[in-house]
């Protein structure tokens, strides 16, 4: 699940940018559904290269991860508490 107080702001290829070269994509080395995770000061929190089997998991987690936050499920944290 994404943090909810996280503002997010998706820009996809093709819409919100443009790459008529193709530069953009080889460099970060993406297929046509891969990702890129970059924080607010520019760097790069996380990259694939193609999409993932649940990708909203996936992002989820490599947000909470990139905020220092645990991404641990809650029945596992209530087993533990």
């Amino acid at each position: 699940m994404l943090p909810a107080d996280v503002p997010l702001q998706v820009l996809a290829v093709g819409t919100e940018l443009s790459d008529p070269t193709g530069q953009l994509t080889a460099r970060y080395g993406l297929s046509r559904d891969g990702a890129v995770l970059v924080r607010p000061d520019g760097y790069v929190a996380w990259c694939a290269s193609m999409a993932e089997d649940d990708v909203a998991e996936t992002l989820g987690r490599v947000i909470a991860t990139s905020l220092g936050r645990s991404q641990e499920p809650a029945d596992r944290l209530a087993s533990v508490a």
